[in-house]
């Protein structure tokens, strides 16, 4: 049972699961996702380095950032987020019918910009497992996904 002082975190990319306590992490087991309890994070940013603008690259006539939501949403795990660095992926989630929530430009991380969207749309610590999903799989079977 974790307390409201932690959260699960699991990873989709390598499939390892964390425990974030106070801003540490330490392996775990996967856990059983509760529906109710679980939130799918996708953090992105505007400025990366080897791709500006990767988030907003089209595949087709959709951002790729909003396939690899729509992915999420596919999975049925729960509520799906877009943590972002910049109000035009912002609006490319919300033209798409998806939630997007601004975070710091400046986090260092994906898991800092994850904390961040988390502790806005969960003040009262009851999500029990967050989903770590990176944005650019958008080929990605959403049947993987715990």
């Amino acid at each position: 049972m974790l307390t409201s002082q932690a959260i699960t975190v699991y990873n989709v990319v390598d499939k390892t699961v964390f425990l974030r306590i106070l801003g540490k992490y330490s392996a775990m087991m996967r856990p059983n996702v509760q529906l109710e309890e679980t939130v799918i994070i996708i953090p992105s940013r505007l400025g990366a380095s080897r791709l500006p603008g990767k988030p907003l690259a089209l595949i087709g006539d959709v951002p790729m950032i909003v396939r690899v939501m729509q992915r999420a949403e596919a999975s049925g795990l729960g509520q799906v987020i877009v943590a972002c660095d910049d109000m035009k992926i912002a609006d490319a989630i919300t033209a798409h019918g998806g939630e997007a929530i601004l975070t710091d430009p400046k986090h260092p991380s994906g898991s800092d910009r994850i904390f961040e969207a988390l502790s806005k749309i969960d003040p009262e610590h009851k999500m029990q497992t967050v989903i770590n999903l990176q944005g650019d799989l958008p080929a990605m079977d959403a049947s993987i996904l715990p």
